[in-house]
């Protein structure tokens, strides 16, 4: 007999900081998962008051466990802005808003009228186009040009994610598809239902999660990697595993294999490095140090953290004193091979990794509450969650963040940069072109992109 899982909201759509209530009811299994917009196991009937702070679409769903049928059903409520100009509850300061929203626009009048951004070298970047997504949410404004962003992205999906670029329905670029997941969940969309393209049926949309899911490596000693299919060539590296780790965790859960493979690439100093095609650890691989990767790896780690996976303390610990390590008496940092000398993309990353080691641990943020990545991180990177064993991995420690040096220094290399120490939601540090920076494809555009996709 299927499992019965009824789930109902008593308002779908409300404006911003106003509450809905969703109510649910199953009949059979041990306990109910909860992902989307919140996260967490709940009861098998019960109701919860929700209250979404920011203008979006929010998808709250709930899968069985322990069901010898399982069942699962979502509710999307839809947020609708105030047209209020105040920061949210919690947010940046007036100054901080004034200038992100400068900045925004600057970023919204590079974008086609459409809604997509052009690269240096092809009519529309579809990586960039994403990476603008990510910094429009983070500084928390440009909601009209991320709705404009979102479907155009969502239309060209086939495109960037390979099966359209290759003319194979089967091809998938790893890191691309990888990056359109968390595309998905920072625009409040249902990751399970975003994109489209030629090779699907009319009305039919991808499935970016198990698209994502399909692309991991199952046995073997690259188990856990996630790869390219039907492209010709497999150069996934760090940036795209780490886009998959934030991806899959911020949508459901991610595989243990996914976060340890991610794990392998660190060295024991910290670092992680960039590419890894001899199957072997960092160590053992004796890999390069690169500053960009272990940015953003390190954010991956805390994102997987968030999502419930215990003992990734000793790892996030090590990365950010690496990086610290590895700041200049300026605040800048160069990026890893082919780029290092110290330069606005990989000091952004760096910014964005620093603060969110630093960042308070208080309280949960609305964002995080909603499971939606918060304002200043694009990628999402969360705290701890409440009660989580830590004892393998030692005592806690929070590592002193040179925000004023990083905030000079991409000033010089002309980027303004709006994080502050210790202030409750900064708004995103200083981009240059690179993925979750302001750059190309799933990283970089210049240096044939390093595959970062």
């Amino acid at each position: 007999m299927d499992t019965a899982l009824s789930m109902t909201v008593d308002r779908s759509e409300v404006l911003v900081g106003q509450s809905a209530v969703l109510s649910w009811d199953a009949d059979a299994g041990d306990h109910l998962r909860a992902s989307g917009a919140w996260n967490g196991e709940r009861l098998l009937s019960g109701t919860e008051t929700v209250t979404p702070h920011r203008a979006g679409t929010y998808i709250y769903r709930l899968d069985t466990v322990g069901a010898e049928r399982p069942a699962s059903r979502q509710i999307t409520i839809t947020v609708l802005d105030d047209d209020s100009e105040a920061p949210p509850a919690g947010g940046p300061d007036e100054s901080q808003s004034a200038q992100a929203r400068s900045t925004a626009g600057w970023l919204v009048n590079e974008l086609s009228p459409v809604g997509h951004m052009p690269g240096p070298d092809v009519g529309t970047d579809w990586g960039l186009t994403i990476d603008t997504l990510f910094a429009l949410y983070a500084a928390g404004t440009g909601a009209s040009a991320v709705k404009d962003i979102t479907a155009q992205v969502a239309r060209h999906a086939g495109v960037y994610l390979g099966a359209d670029l290759f003319g194979d329905p089967d091809a998938r670029i790893g890191g691309s598809t990888a990056k359109l997941l968390v595309a998905a969940v920072v625009a409040g969309r249902d990751p399970e239902a975003f994109g489209t393209g030629k090779f699907l049926q009319r009305g039919a949309t991808y499935d970016m999660r198990q698209e994502t899911l399909d692309l991991i490596q199952k046995t073997g000693v690259l188990k856990g990697r996630l790869v390219n299919r039907g492209t010709g060539s497999e150069h996934t590296n760090v940036f795209a595993q780490s886009l998959a780790v934030i991806g899959l965790a911020r949508s459901g859960g991610v595989p243990t294999d996914v976060v340890s493979f991610l794990r392998r690439q660190q060295c024991s100093t910290g670092y992680f490095r960039m590419f890894y095609q001899d199957g072997l650890s960092c160590d053992a691989g004796q890999g390069a140090p690169d500053p960009d990767g272990t940015a953003l790896a390190v954010q991956a780690l805390m994102t997987a953290r968030d999502a419930g996976v215990d003992g990734l303390d000793g790892s996030i610990d090590r990365a950010l004193d690496w990086l610290l390590g590895a700041q200049g008496k300026d605040g800048s940092i160069g990026g890893g091979v082919g780029a290092a000398v110290p330069n606005t993309n990989s000091t952004g990353l760096l910014a964005q990794a620093l603060w969110a080691g630093a960042a308070d641990t208080s309280g949960p943020r609305a964002d995080e509450a909603e499971g939606r990545p918060r304002q200043g991180q694009a990628v999402g990177a969360g705290r701890p969650r409440p009660g989580a064993d830590r004892s393998q991995d030692g005592p806690r420690h929070r590592p002193r963040v040179r925000c004023d040096r990083v905030r000079e220094a991409c000033i010089r290399r002309g980027q303004g940069v709006r994080d502050r120490c210790g202030h409750a939601r900064p708004v995103a540090a200083c981009h240059g072109s690179g993925d979750l920076r302001a750059g190309a494809r799933v990283v970089r555009r210049p240096r044939q992109e390093r595959s970062r996709r």
